[in-house]
């Protein structure tokens, strides 16, 4: 078929479809605000899944991360259930476990772990006062150790990050 028959009945056909639409005004104007509005949320919808599971997170090398998370034989006494980010803390049944470690426990680990590259820790959110020169306000905080941001391989966008304090070695008992 030559190319100047094959775009002839192309507008005809065009002209036929847009007369139809225009005698079936109601129909068009319903399907077409069904489409805008099923193509919207689609949207909308893959953009979220986009953001939270697709896209790997902002740092160095997010291969390499882990989340640390402790498993007991019987449920402690001891830990409160607090969670954290993906550390869901779970206090039932025969083998509880969570994310919560004592400061000690974590230097502990952080000094002698010789299977991470770096350790570093952080906290629930806080609600923190801000104030200044003028009216305070409440913000929302995380704690982290002095070394949460070069663990991570992130750098300030402006000023500087936390700097890990010098470590001093217990002394001998």
């Amino acid at each position: 078929m030559p190319i100047g028959t094959f775009v002839g009945t192309a507008a005809q056909d065009i002209r036929f479809a847009s007369r139809l639409l225009r005698r079936q005004l109601g129909a068009t104007l319903i399907t077409v605000l069904t489409l805008a509005l099923a193509i919207g949320a689609n949207t909308a919808i893959f953009s979220i899944m986009d953001g939270l599971l697709l896209r790997s997170l902002p740092v160095e090398d997010p291969s390499h991360l882990m989340l640390v998370k402790w498993s007991a034989h019987k449920r402690p006494n001891y830990h409160s259930s607090s969670s954290y980010g993906d550390c869901v803390s779970q206090f039932r049944g025969l083998n509880p476990s969570g994310c919560n470690f004592s400061h000690p426990f974590y230097e502990d680990l952080r000094d002698h772990a010789a299977s991470f590259s770096s350790l570093a820790a952080f906290g629930g959110g806080e609600q923190l006062n801000l104030s200044g020169n003028g009216q305070a306000s409440i913000a929302r905080g995380n704690p982290v150790s002095g070394n949460y941001f070069s663990t991570l391989g992130v750098a300030a966008a402006l000023g500087r990050t936390l700097h890990q304090p010098m470590i001093i070695p217990p002394r001998p008992r």
